[in-house]
């Protein structure tokens, strides 16, 4: 929570996981 930079990048890193193991969980 610096400049929201690292808080944009985490929380597009944690939905693109989710997504991910949403897929391969299906």
């Amino acid at each position: 929570m610096r400049r929201g930079s690292s808080t944009g990048i985490s929380t597009a890193s944690i939905a693109v996981t989710f997504g991910i193991a949403s897929t391969y969980r299906r």
